[in-house]
């Protein structure tokens, strides 16, 4: 009888599932802007941007099986990044990109006016009310760029 050894494949360490991808847990529409910016910086960090921005290739492509490995640990990380009831609603999508896009299409506050309509009165409202000036300016910036975003 031979015996057949089945390789050993050892994760890189962009392969790590188990970890912390960012503090920001998706919660929804009102903190997914910052959420995402912070999931997407990590996952440029690893080299697997194109798992949001791709489709996968063909099942009878060479390097699928590959692409669909790399696409599960994306996944993992965006899914361990929600808040439960939020990954419960798309967990059955196959790929990152799918996630993404759905999560993009469902949260994203692109064109909420109402959104806009907040952070133009946050801006117009604010005081520096006694803080150093670093913490006025930091804040301001903050709501200008979430603004500019929206746009």
């Amino acid at each position: 009888m031979v015996e057949t050894k089945v390789p050993s494949v050892t994760p890189s360490p962009n392969e790590t599932v188990n970890v912390t991808i960012t503090s920001i847990k998706l919660k929804g529409s009102y903190n997914y802007l910052l959420w995402a910016q912070a999931v997407k910086i990590y996952i440029m960090a690893k080299k697997k941007l194109k798992f949001l921005n791709s489709d996968p290739p063909a099942p009878d492509a060479s390097g699928y099986e590959d692409w669909m490995l790399e696409n599960v640990v994306s996944l993992i990380w965006l899914w361990n990044s929600m808040e439960p009831e939020i990954a419960t609603n798309v967990m059955f999508h196959n790929t990152a990109k799918g996630v993404w896009d759905d999560l993009q299409d469902t949260y994203s506050q692109g064109k909420n006016m109402n959104r806009v309509y907040d952070l133009y009165d946050k801006m117009f409202h604010i005081h520096q009310s006694g803080k150093p000036l670093y913490d006025y300016y930091s804040t301001f910036k903050g709501l200008a760029e979430e603004l500019i975003r929206h746009m």
